[in-house]
């Protein structure tokens, strides 16, 4: 059998030998020893794909991309499952979290830095507004959607004092994360524009 994620408090983890060494490279935090997997989306979904949060454009999420990538990571747990020897010069590059440090695996998104335009968090001054994903790929909007009458999770709180505003995904933790245009690739001929704004 593979590699079968551990729980604390009810998150699924990993803590099989290259997936943690992948994770300490690529986030650039030695003091990793384990990584979450996704604990939201139910059957099928918790802890049976990667944590969205922290591997947004990675294939294997439990949501899909504009613009998915097969990442070291999956590679890296194929080879734990013991059955593959992966050619890592094939996977894709992942950049979403890349070199942010601990902080970026371990605190709340809200505490994430460089946030605002272009950066890892868009804010209620941008909500709804166009403008560029993190990796200024394609454009997009920040999507921030009012719960109400139902409170998020203390864990889902990303807006002090607002327990019921939170991003569009419970797979992303309701983090308030730039959501691309499903044609907003900056690539595409079909996005350019005319106006003022330089996506």
């Amino acid at each position: 059998p593979g590699p079968i994620p551990e729980t604390d408090d009810g998150i699924p983890y990993l803590k099989t030998p290259k997936v943690v060494a992948t994770a300490q490279d690529y986030f650039n935090c030695p003091s990793i020893t384990r990584i979450p997997v996704e604990d939201a989306g139910g059957a099928g979904t918790a802890g049976s794909h990667w944590e969205k949060r922290l591997f947004l454009d990675e294939f294997m999420t439990g949501s899909s991309s504009i613009k998915p990538v097969l990442s070291v990571f999956t590679l890296a747990i194929l080879e734990d499952s013991g059955w593959y020897l992966p050619d890592y010069s094939k996977a894709d590059r992942l950049d979403w979290g890349r070199n942010m440090g601990c902080s970026f695996v371990n605190d709340d998104c809200g505490l994430w830095k460089d946030s605002g335009a272009f950066g890892y968090n868009c804010g209620l001054d941008t909500k709804s507004n166009n403008q560029c994903t993190y990796d200024r790929k394609a454009k997009g909007y920040c999507q921030i959607d009012d719960y109400s009458p139902a409170t998020l999770a203390p864990a889902y709180q990303h807006f002090p004092g607002m327990p019921s505003l939170g991003g569009f995904s419970d797979l992303a933790d309701f983090c308030p994360i730039t959501r691309p245009y499903s044609n907003g690739l900056c690539s595409q001929s079909s996005t350019a524009t005319s106006n003022s704004f330089n996506y």
